[in-house]
C-alpha cells in the first residue's frame, strides 16, 4: 500500500464517523493497522484519549498497565520535553515505560510525534513496532494523523468554550427572572444539599416551613431554574424531589443580599 492509498484509507474511516465527531479510539485503530503499529494519543497530562495495539506485540505487563489508560509521569514529562517529531527511536533490548523490566520484545523502534496547536502543545502521539524501522511514508502519516488529532482537539476546546458562555448567559437571563422571594428559595434549597455535593433530594414542604416561603414561590423558582437548564429534577413522589445542578455557577450567583 502507497503513501496516496494509506491516506486515502485513513480518509475514508475519518469521513465515515456518523455523529461528525472524530473518534481518537477509532483513529488509533485504523493507523495501528496501516502502519503495523501501536500508536497511542495522550493529551498534555498523559491521560490515553485513545490507543491501538497489535495482537503480536501485546503482554501481560502492558495489558494491566495500559488500563489505567495513562502513561507513567516520568515517561510524560519525557515526551512533553520533545518539542519536535523524534523518529525512530531504537533499542536493542528496550525497557518497559511503565515498569522497571525489559520489555519481552526486542529491536523496537519508537516514533514520538508532538501534537500542536493554536500556538500551544496539546498532546503527543506515541507509536511503536519491533524489528523494522518506521519508513518515510509512515513519518509522513504519523504527522498528517497529528495534525488532523490537532485541528480536532483545537474544535473541542472551542466548543467547550461556546457552551460555558452559552451557560453563563443562560445563568444570567434566568437569575434576572427571579424575584427576591425566590432567590431566597433557591438559596435555601442549595443550603439542603450536603456540603460539597451538587444534586440531593428536597422536600418543598420542609423549605417552606423552614424558610416561611409558599410551596408555590419555590415551586416557580425552581420551574425557571430548569427551564433555563440551570438544574434537573425529578419527582420523587412522598421522598420529594430530586435535584441536580447542570451549571455549578448557580451557587456563587444566587447569594441574597
Amino acid at each position: 500500500m502507497n503513501l496516496l492509498e494509506k491516506t486515502r484509507k485513513l480518509n475514508m474511516a475519518l469521513q465515515l464517523s456518523g455523529d461528525g465527531v472524530l473518534s481518537f479510539e477509532e483513529l488509533c485503530i485504523m493507523l495501528s493497522e496501516i502502519l503495523q503499529c501501536n500508536v497511542y494519543i495522550a493529551d498534555v497530562e498523559g491521560s490515553f484519549l485513545g490507543y491501538a495495539y497489535l495482537p503480536v506485540n501485546a503482554c501481560d505487563i502492558n495489558m494491566k498497565a495500559i488500563e489505567d489508560k495513562k502513561f507513567p509521569a516520568e515517561y510524560n514529562a519525557y515526551l512533553m520535553s520533545l518539542k519536535e517529531t523524534k523518529a525512530n527511536q531504537y533499542e536493542e533490548n528496550p525497557k518497559c515505560a511503565y515498569f522497571d523490566v525489559y520489555c519481552v520484545m526486542r529491536q523496537r523502534y519508537v516514533t514520538i510525534v508532538p501534537i500542536n496547536g493554536g500556538g500551544k502543545r496539546l498532546g503527543t502521539m506515541v507509536l511503536a513496532k519491533n524489528e523494522r524501522s518506521f519508513s518515510d511514508e509512515d513519518l509522513v502519516m504519523s504527522e498528517y494523523s497529528a495534525t488532523i488529532v490537532a485541528m480536532e482537539l483545537m474544535r473541542l476546546s472551542n466548543m467547550a468554550v461556546m457552551e460555558k458562555e452559552q451557560q453563563e448567559s443562560n445563568l444570567k437571563l434566568t437569575l434576572s427572572t427571579l424575584s427576591y422571594t425566590e432567590r431566597q428559595a433557591i438559596k435555601a434549597v442549595l443550603e439542603s444539599f450536603e456540603q460539597g455535593t451538587y444534586e440531593g433530594t428536597v422536600v418543598v414542604s420542609k423549605i417552606a416551613a423552614q424558610t416561611g416561603i409558599t410551596h408555590s414561590v419555590i415551586v416557580n423558582a425552581l420551574r425557571k431554574l430548569e427551564s433555563g437548564r440551570v438544574i434537573q429534577t425529578r419527582s420523587l413522589g412522598m421522598k420529594g424531589t430530586y435535584i441536580k445542578l447542570l451549571n455549578k455557577e448557580v451557587i456563587e450567583n444566587i447569594d441574597v443580599k
